[in-house]
Protein backbone atom coordinates (compact mmCIF):
# COMPACT_ATOMS: atom_id res chain seq x y z
CA UNK A 1 0.00 0.00 0.00
CA UNK A 2 1.43 3.35 -0.99
CA UNK A 3 -0.33 6.15 0.86
CA UNK A 4 0.53 9.26 2.79
CA UNK A 5 -0.19 9.10 6.54
CA UNK A 6 -3.27 11.27 6.10
CA UNK A 7 -4.67 8.94 3.44
CA UNK A 8 -3.58 5.81 5.31
CA UNK A 9 -5.66 6.64 8.37
CA UNK A 10 -8.82 6.45 6.28
CA UNK A 11 -8.03 2.77 5.57
CA UNK A 12 -9.08 2.07 9.19
CA UNK A 13 -12.61 3.53 9.37
CA UNK A 14 -13.55 1.56 12.49
CA UNK A 15 -10.63 2.97 14.49
CA UNK A 16 -9.60 6.36 15.79
CA UNK A 17 -6.45 7.26 13.84
CA UNK A 18 -4.27 10.31 14.36
CA UNK A 19 -1.20 11.45 12.45
CA UNK A 20 1.83 12.74 14.32
CA UNK A 21 1.17 16.36 13.29
CA UNK A 22 -2.46 16.06 14.44
CA UNK A 23 -1.26 14.78 17.82
CA UNK A 24 1.31 17.58 18.12
CA UNK A 25 4.19 15.10 17.91
CA UNK A 26 5.91 16.01 14.65
CA UNK A 27 9.62 16.58 14.93
CA UNK A 28 10.00 14.42 18.04
CA UNK A 29 12.74 11.79 17.83
CA UNK A 30 12.11 8.06 18.07
CA UNK A 31 12.74 7.35 21.76
CA UNK A 32 10.89 10.43 22.92
CA UNK A 33 8.14 9.71 20.40
CA UNK A 34 7.48 6.31 21.97
CA UNK A 35 7.39 7.87 25.42
CA UNK A 36 4.97 10.60 24.32
CA UNK A 37 2.73 8.17 22.44
CA UNK A 38 2.55 5.98 25.54
CA UNK A 39 1.82 9.01 27.74
CA UNK A 40 -1.00 10.08 25.42
CA UNK A 41 -2.55 6.61 25.58
CA UNK A 42 -1.83 5.42 22.06
CA UNK A 43 -2.59 1.71 21.65
CA UNK A 44 -0.69 1.40 18.37
CA UNK A 45 2.09 3.39 16.75
CA UNK A 46 2.45 2.53 13.08
CA UNK A 47 5.68 3.60 11.41
CA UNK A 48 7.85 2.84 8.41
CA UNK A 49 10.86 4.45 10.10
CA UNK A 50 13.63 1.87 10.31
CA UNK A 51 15.45 3.87 12.98
CA UNK A 52 13.25 2.71 15.86
CA UNK A 53 14.95 0.67 18.56
CA UNK A 54 13.06 -2.62 18.43
CA UNK A 55 14.22 -3.64 21.93
CA UNK A 56 12.68 -0.51 23.46
CA UNK A 57 9.42 -1.16 21.60
CA UNK A 58 9.27 -4.74 22.93
CA UNK A 59 9.93 -3.53 26.48
CA UNK A 60 7.03 -1.06 26.21
CA UNK A 61 4.71 -3.72 24.80
CA UNK A 62 5.75 -6.24 27.45
CA UNK A 63 5.16 -3.70 30.23
CA UNK A 64 1.62 -3.12 28.96
CA UNK A 65 0.85 -6.82 28.61
CA UNK A 66 1.97 -7.59 32.16
CA UNK A 67 -0.35 -5.00 33.73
Amino acid sequence: MNASPRKLKFRFPDHECTTLPEAGLSGILNGQLLTEAERLGFDVLLTIDQGFNINKIFRLVKSHLSC
